[in-house]
Order: structure tokens, then sequence, then C-alpha cells
């Protein structure tokens, strides 16, 4: 069989000596194109289906129309509507044909294509297909045309080219349209032929259910001259049964030596024709060879250009690429490139890091088709961070690992120096802050006097933005506490209603300023879970606020309660614009809010789901959301329900 999505050279010459030698044992020419269609038909497919893709193949020969059976003779006049047909006028004789219906099998029962006049040139012009098969083979229709055998001959070309047509759907050199072309699913069409000692053309014609590239349509070249090795012996043999009107010298010895004589010049043409495609391909390999070096040039040099440690390691161990800084950054020799050291570098690289066995661990399995990113700790205090993923070819196959090492210890340095500011500054800040909001509360209830309706105002706002300040600094300790590992949670086991009920009361002011309202709505009362109450509370809290600043002015947001399987669902849902594509892969990151869709209704830190996702996390449970734009927001956190086992002991 043949990929023609993948023929090759080699497939071409394999090919070619099939049918040099297809007409073994023959006694017709139309024995050997029955033959010659066939084994095309049967083996020329489709790589990834494994299916045949030819939906027909057809060999043709010109015939004088005087040479041909009533028959066919009949067929030729019935073309011509009138015009008078003569004895020398050639006539495109379908020799044989093969496809994927039964009708496509028998030339007898071919409609349109028995037996094709050649009458002029205007008449074959007429013809697109005809006509430029006829071109791209490198034949003049006039010399075709003329009876005089010697010119046909001496004009022979010296090279065989194909006919090619890359889509057949549209083409004008392609007829039948719409009762072939579409219907069956033509893709590309490659025709090959040539001419035959006695002046006649043959060519075989193959309409493929698939697209093929030009340069698997050259390769198609040297075929024809394996087509007309073949058919050869049998120029003065067409049919099973040739009419006498053939008018051929039966005196056999000469003929034998003119046929061997005829086959030696077609094998000259045949090598030189060989030897042409050898050479354009060799020339092609070396422009992909001098191609692929470049970029190879180009890769090391990036890498090298890097300022992390690299390193490609192919399935085997062999190393690929090892750049300089992957070296210097760990201490080591520089890996030798196509030696497969890639043990004793992996070794060397582990001896340097606080957990040797782990990073082995990670880095042994060369044909792991994960990706991952992990930070590494080094014995000397440095941080690297490792990203791996694997090189795969065009079909997915796994052909190595390639290792990314970064050093992130000086980041990590001014991250933890940064974190421990503002800590430090949210904690100087927070005691006279609670100070002035404490201060303001008393004003505002009347406790130092009755305030003057401006100075009330004032208060309101100071008390506001006093508030909003607190929920700040809290929200920066919270994360603060929570990427240290400090924060605490006292977990006792609860009925999560009631706590939903608080976070109700709790938010209900805060909905009132906005214009919406919250609604509980539970499937699974008395559903209980380990958690600690002011986190829980702090977590709903966030997503109601969240949700009703993008609420519009008269909504609700529907707070669910509800099983899922052996966990609880606590769901938080509103009619907002949601939640934009492009910023979904972002909610849960800190200090980020989506694009506002009411200036006045937003607001807040920033921090408030990554807290809440943090938290939940803490408490063994998940968090996530579903939005469309335009119909509103959901997000939902689950946790572990409590049951009571048989015997009376909790169990989760």
């Amino acid at each position: 069989m043949y990929d023609l999505r993948k023929f090759t050279l080699r497939d071409m010459t394999e090919l070619g000596s099939v049918l040099r030698r297809i007409g073994t044992g023959a006694s017709t020419m139309e024995e050997v194109a029955d033959r010659i269609v066939r084994y095309l038909c049967d083996h020329l497919v489709d790589g990834e289906t494994g299916a045949t893709c030819c939906a027909l193949v057809r060999f043709f020969k010109t015939h004088p129309y005087g040479a041909l059976d009533e028959d066919l003779r009949q067929f030729a006049r019935e073309m011509l509507h009138g015009r008078e047909a003569t004895p020398h006028m050639k006539c495109l004789t379908l020799l044989a044909t093969a496809g994927q219906r039964p009708e496509w099998n028998s030339r007898r029962a071919s409609a349109a294509h028995r037996a094709i006049p050649l009458a002029s040139e205007k008449l074959v012009s007429n013809a697109p297909m005809i006509s430029s098969l006829l071109g791209q083979l490198g034949v003049e229709v006039g010399v075709l045309l003329d009876a005089d055998r010697e010119l046909l001959v001496e004009s022979e070309p010296s090279s065989f080219n194909v006919f090619y047509v890359p889509d057949a759907r549209g083409s004008p050199y392609i007829p039948a349209q719409r009762d072939f072309v579409e219907p069956v699913g033509v893709g590309s069409v490659l025709g090959f032929g040539g001419m035959l000692p006695r002046g006649d053309i043959f060519a075989v014609v193959l309409f493929l259910t698939t697209r093929v590239p030009r340069e698997t349509a050259e390769l198609f070249r040297t075929l024809a001259l394996s087509v007309k090795t073949a058919a050869l012996p049998f120029d003065e043999a067409v049919f099973a049964a040739p009419p006498e009107s053939q008018g051929v010298d039966r005196d056999r010895s000469a003929a034998e030596l003119r046929r061997l004589r005829e086959r030696i010049a077609t094998l000259e043409q045949l090598l030189e024709v060989y030897e042409d495609s050898v050479l354009e391909q060799s020339d092609r390999l070396y422009a992909e060879q001098e191609r692929m070096r470049f970029q190879k040039s180009l890769l090391e040099c990036q890498g090298e250009a890097s300022p992390d440690g690299v390193m490609s390691v192919s399935v085997d161990g062999t190393i690929l690429f090892a750049n300089g800084r992957l070296a210097e950054m760990w201490g080591v020799p520089q890996p030798r490139v196509g030696t497969k050291s890639y043990e004793w570098v992996l070794r060397s690289l582990a001896e340097r890091t606080m957990d040797p066995t782990e990073f082995l661990d990670r880095s042994a399995d060369l044909e792991n088709g994960e990706h991952s990113r992990q930070e590494v700790s080094l014995d000397d205090g440095r941080t690297f961070d490792r990203y791996t993923a694997p090189i795969q070819g065009p079909e997915g196959r796994i052909l190595g690992r390639v290792w990314h090492f970064r050093d992130i210890s000086t980041t990590k340095e001014i991250a933890r120096m940064k974190n421990e500011f503002i800590s430090s500054v949210s904690h100087e800040f927070r005691t006279p802050l609670t100070s002035i909001r404490g201060s303001l509360d008393l004003m505002l209830s009347g406790v130092s006097g009755t305030l003057p309706p401006e100075a009330m105002d004032l208060a309101k706002v100071a008390q506001g933005n006093c508030t909003r300040l607190v929920r700040l600094i809290n929200d920066v300790l919270d994360i603060e506490k929570i990427e240290a590992g400090r924060m605490e949670f006292r977990l006792e086991l609860l009925e999560l209603e009631p706590l939903l009920e608080r976070s109700v009361e709790l938010m209900a002011s805060y909905g009132e300023r906005l214009g919406v309202g919250f609604r509980i709505e539970t499937s699974a009362p008395g559903a209980r879970a380990r958690v600690d109450a002011e986190r829980l509370i702090q977590v709903v809290e966030n997503l109601l606020s969240n949700a009703a600043k993008f609420s519009p002015s008269g909504g609700t947001v529907r707070l669910l309660l509800a099983r899922s399987g052996d966990r609880i669902r606590v769901s938080v849902v509103d009619s907002g614009p949601g939640i934009s594509r492009e910023f979904q892969g972002r909610v849960f990151e800190k200090f980020t809010q989506g694009p506002p869709s009411d200036a006045h209704r937003t607001g807040g830190t920033g921090l408030g789901l990554h807290i809440a996702r943090r938290i939940v996390e803490q408490l063994g449970g998940t968090i996530d959301f579903e939005s469309r734009p335009g119909a509103g927001t959901t997000f939902r956190f689950e946790l572990p329900e409590w049951h009571a086992s048989e015997d009376g002991e909790a169990a989760t």
C-alpha cells in the first residue's frame, strides 16, 4: 500500500518497478491496462483512514478510427453529431477502468468516454480536460492530429510531465461537477502518460478522494515510463481481437527486433528521468537540510541568550541541548550535547537540592506527557523555578523533554520583604483606625451631643471611608496569615443553614443601600459540616457582597443550600451582567476586579474572592463559578458533609 499523503521517492521507485513488470503473461494491451488501473485503485490509500483514495482510475489510448471495432466506431460517430469520420482520425479510447462503483469497472459500461473522437483542434479545445491533459503531457494537439507517424515520433518529449489539478471541485478542467465530482467527493486529479512507438498517446488518469500536494504529483512523472515499458510489447495487439484493418506487418522477426530496440530506448529514457528525479529530490533534501541547520543554529542562539538554564533530552537519555547558563547557575560541568549523560547530569543537579530524592523522582520519566512547574530549594539557600514540558512530534509522539530553570531567589526575597512591610504597616494602621471608627460611631449615635446637619453628613462620610480602610487592612492581614500558614481555624460541627441566615442578616444593610435583596433557598435542611463559623460567614459575606455589587437595582441575590453526593453545596446566584470570558481566568487572583458595569456599585480591594477560595480550601472544600455574559453568575463552594455512623460515632 502507498500512502498518497506521504508519498516518497522510495514509494515511487517501488511502484514503478511493479508497474514495469505488471504485463508479464498478458496477451493484449487492454489486459495490461486493466491490471494497471486495478493495481493503482487497490494500492493507493489514505494513510489516516487506511481506505483507498482512488474514486476512479482510467487508462486511455489514442487509436485510429478505422482500427476500432464497429461498436466503438458507432460510439465515436454519435459523438461527432453528423461530422464525417475519417479512417485516420484519432479517437481517445478507454482501454480500462476501475473505481468505487460497479459500473466504473467495465470500459463497455462507460456512457461518455469509450471512444472520444479528436476530429480537430477546435473540437479538442472544447474539451478542457482533454486539452489540458495533452498540454501538460507536452503533446502538441496539431501534431497529434497529423497523420504522419514519423512527425509524431520525432516530437516525443524527452521528459514526462503530469496532468495535475490540486482541487477538482469547481475546476474548469474537470467536467461533470454535479454528477461526479461533488457527490463522489473528488479532491485532486492526477494524470500521467506518454507516446507509444506507433505515434499513439496513452494516459492514466486518477480521480482521488483526497488532496495531494504538487510534490507528490511530480513524483508520478517516472511512472509514465514504467507504464510505457509494460505496454510496449502489445503496441500491435491492443485488443483481444484486433481488427483486420490494422494492416500490420506480420514479419515476426522484424517486429520483435523493433520492439526490443524500442524497449531499450524507453529504458534509457526511464533511467534519464529517474536520475533527474533523484537529483531534484536530492536538491530539495539538501535545501531542507540547510533550512533545518539554520533553524537549529537560531534555536541554539536563542537558548544561549536566555537568562534561564535550559536543557533538552531525548527519550533515550541523549542530551540534545544545554546552554551555558544551566552549568553556571547550578555549578556543574557543561553537559555534553550528543552524549547519553542525562542520568549523570540529573544526579549532579539533585545533589545540590534540599531534597535530592524528590528532585530525582520528578525528573526521571522522560516519556511523561505532562507539563509541570515546581519550586526547587537548593542547599545554598537559593530557590529555582523549574518548568518542564514534553517534546512532541507532529503526530503527538513523545520525543523527549525540555527543562527551564530560573533563579527566583531575589524575587522571593523581595516578595517576602514586601509582605512583611505591608503586614507591619497594616498592623500599625489598624489600631488608630479602629479607635477613629469607634469615636465616629459614638459621635453619630449622639453620645457627645447632637451634631449639626452639616457635621453629621461629614461624619457619615468619614465613617464609611474608615470602614472601607479597616476592611482593606483586614483583607491584607488575612492574606498575609494565609500565605504564612498562620490563619487559625476553630473547627466545630455546625449546621450550615443558621450560618447562612446570619450572613444574610449581616449583609442586609449593604443590600438595602444598593437596592438588592437576599433570599435563602434550601433543599438540605439540617445539613452539617465541620467548619469555622467565623471564617465560613466571611466566605459567604464576600460572595454575597460581590453578587450585590453587580446585581441590578431591585434584583434579588439567591443563596442556595443543597446536597451534591456526599458533599454540601452552597451557591450564590445573581442576575448581573456576568463575567467576560477574557476575565474569567483571573477571577480568583489577588487584587483583580472585573471591568465596572456600573461605576457607583463597584469598589473593594480585589482580595475577597481570593481569600474566599483559600478559606474554602483550608476547610477541605472546593470553589468555582459559572457565568455567561448577560446571563448572571453563580459562585458555589462544596464542603464534606458530616454523617453519623451506625454506632453513633462521628464520621465524615
